[in-house]
């Protein structure tokens, strides 16, 4: 994919829409991914893809090849996010006490006056590893979070990771290590504290896949 985006690239530069949509499509996704857990909101997410977007197009021109063209432009969505994420600090906190309070009002109203069976399960199980994540994700400094996103969420490799961050794949690894395990302790004990009394009872061991990787 990366050898053939290659030759898109060249194609946009000299004003092929249809090379510049292909090229905008390989990204769109997974830029909309970092987003939405480095802002946790998703329209605030939708709106910094859009702005990274445009930066990746707008800066077409300087891309040189010596990265992947997937690992230049997820650069740009990364050091767009962190300057975004650093503008938001003083907007935006949540506490694990409110995050447990929201994960409670959640399964409150999924239980609620239903009598759900054993196929609610995986998707209110989800849920509740996606609250869980994002909990973890806020207890995180922006290179942390970033790092464990990348690392963990996405799953780049060293080199790519590094690549991205303009660091050392040691750094990287180093950055990965650091960012995992207090935080997702903390946010499971919450986790666990939040589903032991759901009805019906949610698979905790699910709960805690997260932070077995």
């Amino acid at each position: 994919m990366e050898t053939s985006l290659g030759a898109y690239v060249e194609a946009a530069r000299a004003g092929d829409l249809e090379a510049l949509e292909t090229l905008i499509g390989a990204v769109q996704q997974r830029v909309y991914g970092i987003a939405l857990r480095m802002l946790g909101h998703p329209q605030d997410a939708q709106d910094a893809m859009q702005e990274i977007l445009l930066k990746v197009v707008t800066n077409l021109s300087s891309f040189r090849g010596e990265s992947a063209f997937t690992t230049w432009s997820y650069r740009i969505a990364v050091n767009h996010l962190l300057t975004t994420r650093k503008q938001r600090s003083g907007h935006q906190s949540e506490s694990f006490e409110e995050l447990a309070q929201r994960i409670e009002a959640g399964l409150a109203i999924t239980t609620g006056g239903v009598h759900e069976t054993s196929a609610d399960q995986p998707l209110l199980v989800r849920e509740m590893e996606l609250e869980c994540t994002q909990g973890m994700l806020l207890c995180l400094d922006r290179e942390q979070r970033v790092a464990y996103i990348l690392g963990e969420v996405f799953e780049v490799s060293s080199q790519e990771g590094a690549a991205i961050l303009d660091i050392t794949p040691d750094a990287f690894r180093q950055r990965l290590t650091r960012a995992s395990p207090a935080p997702a302790r903390r946010c499971v004990a919450i986790c666990r504290a939040s589903v032991a009394s759901s009805i019906p009872p949610i698979p905790v061991a699910a709960i805690d896949r997260f932070v077995q990787r």
